[in-house]
């Protein structure tokens, strides 16, 4: 798509048409009207989709032969853009807790360090989060479906640790911050944040 690649992506993300990728980087897979991110959830997607025909058996057999219960069940009966989709957000936060643990063990330039993520890294992934959770349910419920998926406990979690360093990192954000709390507010997650021992990580 890019022939001069450096210079033409350069110019693409100070432009409107950086809307069309999703956390504002590549690669990116667009599959009938949705858009992929990450290249770990796209490559697991076009795996899935072009092996349908043997995984279709083995998660009947699985199904029908074993018992399959709670978030793995569900995830099992999904739609192959919905397992992307969870992939993707799963990978996103992935990204986030590395640059996180960065942070924590930076020996030298923490605070530099943590501006340069809050500042320029974190609003770009977190708009891209909003805007992919706004898909479904206009943004009012969870990222797949109506229940909660892993892409949801996975984004509380690290938001957790993310509010840990600078608590109003989800202020422009009032979709995903009220999914934080949805979150958090299940029965079993609430009563367990009610106990668990205090952490500065």
């Amino acid at each position: 798509m890019y022939d001069n690649w450096p210079g033409e992506w350069t110019a693409l993300k100070s432009s409107p048409g950086i809307s069309r990728f999703l956390f504002a980087r590549v690669p990116i897979l667009e599959v009938d009207g949705v858009t992929i991110a990450e290249s770990q959830a796209i490559a697991r997607f076009l795996a899935r989709r072009h092996g349908k025909e043997l995984m279709f058996i083995v998660m009947m057999y699985i199904l029908f032969y074993h018992r399959v219960d709670g978030i793995l069940g569900v995830y099992m009966l999904m739609t192959f853009l919905d397992q992307a989709k969870i992939d993707m957000i799963t990978d996103t936060m992935k990204d986030i807790s590395e640059k996180l643990r960065d942070i924590w063990f930076a020996k030298e330039n923490k605070q530099k360090l943590m501006d340069k993520y809050f500042n320029d890294v974190f609003p770009l992934l977190l708009q891209g989060l909003e805007r992919v959770l706004k898909e479904n349910n206009a943004g009012d419920g969870y990222y797949v479906g109506d229940k909660v998926t892993l892409a949801d406990l996975s984004f509380a979690d690290i938001c957790y640790c993310m509010m840990k360093l600078r608590p109003d990192v989800l202020k422009d954000f009032p979709k995903l911050d009220s999914l934080k709390k949805r979150v958090e507010s299940r029965p079993r997650i609430a009563e367990w944040m009610k106990k668990r021992p205090e952490s500065n990580i």
